[in-house]
């Protein structure tokens, strides 16, 4: 349940930003750039991670703990995506506020 409230606000925020971040006279071409590339980006991701679980085994054991193909990817997307984050770091968005803020105000 919390990934999915969590899905939901990065797919908020996602867009919030490609609209804000857009000239105004182009914003029509970056939403269809932006929803193109995500959506080629998502395709190639789950072929590439089709062909990677295909080519483990089965199961496997590691420290004493039964692992799976979809273990090993679960990992491997935990790793890709926090890096991914680090690549938003230098993102200032005009307006914004920090996350105590946010929380201040809902409290």
């Amino acid at each position: 349940m919390a990934a999915g409230a969590l899905w939901a606000c990065h797919g908020i925020a996602t867009m919030d930003l490609t609209l804000t971040s857009a000239p105004a006279k182009h914003r029509p071409y970056y939403v269809a750039v932006f929803g193109a590339t995500s959506g080629l980006g998502f395709g190639a991701a789950s072929i590439v991670a089709g062909l990677f679980a295909a080519g483990l085994p089965a199961g496997f054991e590691v420290l004493g703990a039964s692992w799976t193909a979809i273990h090993l990817l679960f990992l491997a997307s935990t790793v890709a995506r926090g890096l991914a984050a680090l690549t938003a770091l230098p993102v200032e968005e005009h307006g914004a506020r920090p996350v105590r803020a946010v929380v201040r105000a809902l409290a």
